[in-house]
């Protein structure tokens, strides 16, 4: 987005970027993880399997969205190391979820 290329090329604009992400984004996902937890399949089926699945990676999300807004609001390195972290179970979750769905 254009609110996290002007973060990368200038640290001052954290507070609005992080504003993006709390504003909208986090919020985004954390609705539709609410959503998702209202559906039910049934248990051991594949559908139901790529449900919890989704559910992981939309709570990995709002996870992965709040720790970068605090790397970007306070400059904090520790919470842009976090966020990098989630960012790798993420991705991970999205590489198990098309696996299950290719089948």
């Amino acid at each position: 987005t254009a609110a996290m290329k002007a973060w990368n090329s200038d640290k001052s604009k954290g507070a609005e970027f992080a504003t993006l992400l709390l504003g909208e984004l986090a919020p985004f996902y954390r609705d539709f993880g609410t959503q998702l937890r209202g559906l039910h399949y049934t248990p051991d089926r594949r559908t139901e399997r790529r449900r919890l699945l989704l559910l992981e990676l939309v709570d990995l999300k709002v996870v992965g969205y709040t720790t970068l807004a605090k790397a970007a609001a306070e400059d904090d390195e520790e919470s842009l190391r976090r966020h990098e972290a989630v960012v790798r179970e993420i991705n991970s979750r999205q590489e198990a979820l098309r696996r299950l769905s290719s089948r």
